[in-house]
């Protein structure tokens, strides 16, 4: 993404943080769930933005989606004429 993708993103509203950060506290209390630590809601909810923004970062750079086996094969047969040097 470059600085002119970044700034076309709009910014998140306090308010949907707000409302995600309280509904993920009332859940953890509910649960009894820890906030820091191995398996503590930072810890997963850290991974998980994570992983999505990766997930997202790659599909931008390959052109499709994880798991789309015929955009893979499209992608491939589309390139496999052009040699890369060792």
């Amino acid at each position: 993404m470059n600085d002119k993708e970044m700034l076309a993103v709009e910014p998140v509203e306090d308010e949907l943080v707000d409302e995600v950060v309280e509904r993920l506290m009332v859940r953890a209390d509910a649960s009894g769930a820890a906030l820091l630590g191995e398996g503590g809601l930072l810890t997963e909810v850290t991974r998980a933005v994570l992983e999505r923004a990766l997930d997202a970062e790659m599909t931008e750079h390959l052109g499709y989606e994880k798991h789309d086996r015929q955009a893979a094969v499209r992608v491939t047969a589309a390139t496999a004429h052009h040699r890369r040097p060792c």
